[in-house]
């Protein structure tokens, strides 16, 4: 996300984004002005730890160009513009680096480039929209609803064997798919007529491999029983996936996780809105940025159950849906 604020700078903001600053009349330094504060906290990202986290990965066409120009010559130039040195030095230094960012200022305004990060994010802004909708959706019909969250898990020391070829990952890729749907009809049998929405996200993480994430809504009972639920899921994924898969059960320790989303959930709570919102962008918005390269048949993103298109409950209930400016605004999307 960082590197895109920066790319949306660069295209809106003509100003200089480096200048020189004097330590005396000899010796100068190469500066960030005020304005280039995203260009330069994104100068600071360590970009080959980036590409090793995300391996199988498209990036954004913004991600991909400013990746392709930090790669290049500015990485060299950069990496002496902070210290002291002769000012005539520094001005031909920051000469160069003005040009390489007008360099990246004139890519970025491309508008075929423009015109396919559009097309790029679209999908995702679109699952951020619905998302949020169905969440309303639900509220209008059940506004307390007991949360669950918890995550699928393989043991990728023993999923994924060291050295393994990219057809062997591939096929263990398919068999993950395959156990999630099994975990998934195992899951709608336990919850029953108190199952009344979900979603789930696909997500491959450099330490954790493929793992699923799970976000699910049951009516309550008197007496709250979303651990006993979640032992019994457990218990289902492992004797579905076998002895090495396990589950990360968040409502275990619910102070751990964004506000009011797991256990029981009042859905017209403000600071639970808040909480499905930063959920909401984390599940999704993450394609926005980066996407798995995965084959056509393996879905990365499910969601179902939700009552669909009922109006919402009479009264004054804040909306829960917002645009992707403003997740960024609240600083739901600091994760990217």
């Amino acid at each position: 996300m960082t590197i895109t604020r920066a790319a949306v700078d660069l295209i809106h903001k003509d100003c200089s984004m480096l200048t020189l600053t004097l330590a005396d009349m000899t010796r100068a330094r190469v500066t960030w002005t005020e304005e280039a504060r995203n260009l330069r906290a994104a100068m600071l990202i360590d970009l080959c730890d980036v590409l090793e986290e995300f391996p199988t990965h498209k990036f954004s066409p913004f991600v991909h160009c400013f990746m392709e120009w930090r790669f290049g010559s500015v990485g060299g130039l950069y990496q002496g513009s902070a210290q002291e040195r002769p000012v005539d030095h520094q001005i031909a230094l920051l000469r160069l680096l003005n040009q390489e960012v007008a360099q990246l200022r004139s890519a970025l305004r491309d508008p075929e480039l423009r015109h396919e990060q559009r097309m790029f994010q679209r999908n995702a802004v679109e699952k951020f929209r619905d998302l949020l909708r169905r969440v309303e959706d639900l509220r209008s019909v059940h506004p307390q609803v007991l949360g669950l969250r918890f995550d699928l898990h393989l043991d990728q020391r023993v999923h994924q064997r060291q050295g393994a070829g990219e057809d062997e990952k591939q096929a263990q890729l398919q068999e993950f798919v395959a156990l999630r749907a099994k975990f998934h009809d195992a899951m709608e049998y336990i919850l029953g007529e108190r199952f009344v929405g979900y979603s789930w996200s696909l997500e491959y993480g450099r330490l954790r491999g493929f793992h699923v994430h799970y976000w699910v809504h049951v009516l309550p009972l008197k007496r709250p029983d979303d651990l006993v639920i979640l032992n019994l899921l457990e218990a289902k994924w492992i004797t579905a996936a076998g002895l090495y898969a396990w589950v990360h059960n968040c409502n275990a320790d619910p102070t751990k996780y964004w506000n009011r989303i797991v256990g029981r959930t009042d859905l017209r709570d403000a600071r639970t809105i808040r909480g499905i919102r930063r959920w909401a962008a984390y599940q999704v918005l993450t394609d926005a940025f980066a996407k798995p390269q995965l084959p056509l048949n393996v879905r990365t993103f499910g969601m179902g159950k939700f009552p669909r298109f009922l109006p919402c409950a009479a009264g004054s209930l804040p909306p829960i849906q917002i645009s992707v400016a403003e997740a960024e605004s609240e600083g739901f999307l600091d994760f990217v």
